[in-house]
């Protein structure tokens, strides 16, 4: 081979060789962005006919810990695979629930409801148990929201929901997304505060819910991944999730608190007694006086005389003593007092898990509606997994666009360089 050809044809092989190198970059940053798009919380699942019998002990090994298997559509449809999945989820530790398809075209919501709760939808205060799902979102097989006006979609979800609670004691989670919650029940709140929500957006962020919820349950955040069917995500810890699944068995009451004992008051101090009075002196007596010894006789005064005489010979005055009472003072007794917590991308979330009419398997049902939705549910599983999927790949995200973007400019300018050196004359 001449020199020209060789070097022309090593040229070629560096350019082919830093071109792979590109390539093969590009995919591990693309798959390295996906696997930090995972959202934090308790991973799960949740899986239908579609999945067949999973590998349960290959579930638990790659993250769930939790799962949601479908157990019936309408009126007439049930998951044949039904009892594999859901009795092996729990064999293998996860904790478990079952969901119903909603199908408001065929049936009403009590109606179903009882459907439901006949095959499989039932719930035991057992703390692996999760309450009954109900999956309510775009018409796989017709009309977006069944041919049913806000209202009436409402009262459907709300015949569903109270003829379950009466059945099984706890209120079904609902499945949706923000779209179809807007479009077909006028955006509703009022399912809000006793309904945990189970959010399907196939993004890296939940986005926007729908009205009257503040927070999810339970995010749908991809089709596919790691775990066996759709990647979920419990919106908390551990523990939370057990206390989920026990519902109001988990809310011990509280005791009610002793009433404290009140103060003793403390005895108030008795007064001092009043001193006794001291007793008054007795006056001393008044001495008597002595009689004077009769004179000898002398001879007889004059009468005035005698009178003198007598006069100055009396006895002198007795004083008498002064008498003095003693002071008395009251004593005071002393007082003492006691004190005494975006617009949603829905158009990219899918159906439920390849959910809805789409599912393989078809159960018990022999009237002309069984067979309708029978029919509709052996249309092929990828052709409306691919149509709602394809949607979520349309839409993408923002950070995938300006990954791609940079991987067409490195595209260009290695092409300009392959170009390039092919083209250089060869040294002589």
């Amino acid at each position: 081979m001449p020199a020209t050809g060789l070097r022309s044809a090593t040229r070629t092989a560096v350019a082919l060789a830093a071109l792979a190198a590109v390539l093969l970059g590009s995919m591990a940053l693309l798959g390295a962005s996906r696997a930090e798009a995972k959202p934090a919380g308790v991973p799960g699942i949740d899986v239908s006919g579609w999945q067949e019998n999973v590998d349960w002990q290959e579930a638990w090994d790659t993250g769930a810990r939790f799962a949601y298997v479908k157990a019936t559509e309408g009126t007439g449809f049930t998951n044949s695979y039904f009892a594999q999945q859901y009795n092996g989820a729990y064999d293998a530790g996860l904790i478990r629930g079952a969901y119903h398809f909603a199908r408001p075209d065929v049936g009403g919501g009590a109606a179903q409801a009882d459907y439901f709760a006949d095959n499989g939808g039932g719930w035991t205060a057992d703390g692996k148990t999760l309450p009954p799902l109900l999956d309510v979102e775009y018409n796989p097989n017709g009309e977006a929201c069944y041919n049913r006006s806000q209202g009436e979609m409402r009262q459907w979800i709300r015949d569903f929901s109270e003829r379950l609670h009466d059945r099984t004691g706890r209120w079904p989670m609902i499945y949706t997304t923000t779209d179809w919650w807007k479009t077909c029940t006028g955006n509703s709140a009022e399912f809000a505060d006793d309904h945990p929500l189970f959010i399907a957006r196939y993004s890296d962020s939940v986005g926007e819910l729908p009205a009257g919820w503040g927070s999810y349950t339970i995010w749908q955040y991809a089709d596919s991944g790691p775990m066996p069917g759709d990647q979920n995500t419990f919106n908390g810890s551990m523990d939370q999730l057990r206390a989920l699944a026990l519902g109001d068995a988990a809310r011990e009451p509280e005791p009610e608190p002793s009433p404290e004992p009140s103060p003793e008051p403390e005895p108030e101090p008795s007064p001092e007694p009043e001193p006794s009075p001291e007793p008054e002196p007795s006056p001393e007596p008044e001495p008597e006086p002595s009689p004077e010894p009769e004179p000898s006789p002398e001879p007889a005064p004059d009468a005035d005389d005698q009178r003198d005489d007598a006069t100055e010979q009396s006895a002198p005055d007795a004083t008498e003593p002064e008498s003095s009472e003693p002071e008395s003072s009251e004593a005071r007794p002393e007082s003492n007092s006691d004190m005494a917590r975006s617009d949603l991308d829905d158009d990219a979330a899918g159906g439920m898990m390849n959910a809805g009419a789409d599912d393989p398997t078809v159960g018990g049902g022999t009237d002309q509606q069984a067979a309708d939705q029978q029919a509709a549910t052996d249309q092929p599983a990828k052709e409306a997994g691919a149509s709602e999927y394809g949607e979520l790949a349309a839409t993408g995200t923002d950070q995938d666009l300006a990954r791609t973007a940079v991987f067409a400019a490195a595209m260009v300018v290695l092409g300009l360089i392959v170009l390039t050196l092919t083209r250089a004359p060869a040294r002589r």
